[in-house]
């Protein structure tokens, strides 16, 4: 019988899930004819997965995905989407995360790119690295606000900080020059530190005619569509196709 002092301690060492474990365990008499290492080895490997589990779950709520429902299990890979089943379960797998090369995931409206962008986002989540979800204009507010207390460098190294960041309506709206620069600033830093899915309605050329300078317009295209892998989503509104 584990003594309630010891299950104590345990609690106050923030063993809690371990300690309702053995104790659930202890009251159980199915495990009584287990040998020893069986028990222990059962122990750590519910713990194991509580623990992993448990990491995967925050890191998800910490993302600030939109969609819920979003992952890579409910893709949809009808032929006329132009998704292909390969490509997308080779990058759940991370290694683009390691080599830290970007996702550009283009499209019309309503065809699905943010919902990919965010199930990819999950499958990050689930080999615990850190992820970030916003729209291109909601982080440049911020950076702008942040711009006029003097803290836009900190704010910007916040949205460096992510292994992978994923910003969506990539260039829906022109960005004013500091946006730019921003942008220009953020790609710069992340080629270092981790990897950024874009979603846009706008093909990387049309980017560039969204930025007054040339001269900045080339080297934002050049950080980020020459380490980037293009996944282009065909086919009609899946808005819509749910509607009727």
């Amino acid at each position: 019988m584990i003594s309630e002092q010891t299950l104590d301690k345990m609690r106050r060492m923030r063993m809690n899930h371990l300690a309702q474990t053995l104790a659930d365990m202890d009251r159980n008499p199915a495990y009584d004819s287990l040998p020893f290492h069986d028990r222990i080895g059962i122990l750590i490997d519910t713990e194991w997965e509580y623990r992993h589990t448990h990491k995967t779950t925050l890191l998800v709520k910490r993302a600030g995905f939109t969609d819920q429902a979003a992952c890579v299990e409910a893709l949809d890979y009808e032929p006329g989407r132009g998704l292909d089943r390969t490509t997308i379960l080779s990058l759940t797998a991370g290694g683009y995360i390691d080599a830290r090369h970007d996702i550009v995931i283009l499209g019309a409206a309503g065809v699905g790119k943010s919902f990919l962008a965010q199930a990819l986002g999950v499958s990050a989540c689930r080999t615990h690295h850190t992820v970030r979800y916003t729209r291109m204009t909601t982080m440049l507010d911020d950076l702008a606000v942040a711009a006029t207390t003097s803290t836009s460098h900190q704010a910007l190294d916040e949205w460096v900080k992510p292994k992978v960041l994923i910003l969506d309506d990539y260039m829906l709206t022109q960005p004013t020059r500091q946006g730019v620069n921003h942008l220009l600033d953020l790609a710069e830093k992340r080629l270092h530190t981790g990897s950024t899915i874009y979603c846009s309605q706008l093909a990387p050329e049309q980017w560039h005619q969204r930025i007054e300078e040339t001269i900045i317009a080339d080297a934002l295209l050049d950080r980020i569509v020459n380490r980037a892998r293009i996944i282009n989503i065909t086919g009609d509104s899946m808005r819509r196709r749910k509607q009727t």
